[in-house]
């Protein structure tokens, strides 16, 4: 639901469909696309912006008054994109088959973290908490969190029903 109470819904088929507040019926806004195979996550930041996770198709970003949606320039290769956030200083964290992205004041950084293991992790979920802290999912691996205003201090937490589960984070927005 974005700033104006308009909901937003997408689709395995890439299309994002959106109903405006007071408005029974939703309307097909961005028919499927080749370059948005899968919607998994619309998430609008506190500036009002929208974000768009399209899994093997990458991040757009969604402009809900113009109706605009471009497609975001990560660093690295095109990752799978799974999940998206903001934190208390209002930088956005991208959680992805490369690693945690951050979108701050200087553009956006591609942290690359190895598990205890020495493996390069695929976070597939994140979360932001109002101490400061990110903490990112990865399968199997465990969880990190990072603090720090350049995510300098990280630690792993590891537990066996981690190591056994999938981790998605619930937020209250």
């Amino acid at each position: 639901v974005d700033e104006a109470k308009t909901i937003w819904w997408g689709f395995n088929n890439g299309e994002i469909w959106a109903s405006r507040a007071g408005e029974a019926r939703a309307h097909l806004t961005f028919p499927a696309a080749a370059d948005r195979p899968e919607v998994s996550q619309i998430y609008f930041d506190r500036s009002g912006a929208g974000w768009v996770t399209a899994l093997d198709g990458g991040l757009f970003q969604l402009d809900p008054r113009a109706t605009r949606l471009e497609k975001v320039g990560l660093p690295g290769n095109q990752p799978r994109i799974y999940d998206v956030t903001e934190d208390t200083l209002e930088r956005l964290w991208v959680a992805g088959s490369t690693g945690l992205f951050r979108k701050d004041a200087n553009g956006w950084t591609l942290a690359q973290v190895k598990d205890p293991a020495g493996t390069t992790s695929v976070f597939g979920s994140v979360a932001a908490t109002p101490d400061g802290s990110v903490w990112g999912a990865s399968d199997g691996r465990g969880l990190l969190r990072a603090t720090g205003s350049t995510f300098e201090h990280r630690e792993w937490v590891q537990a066996d029903i981690v190591a056994r589960a999938s981790v998605y984070f619930t937020r209250k927005d």
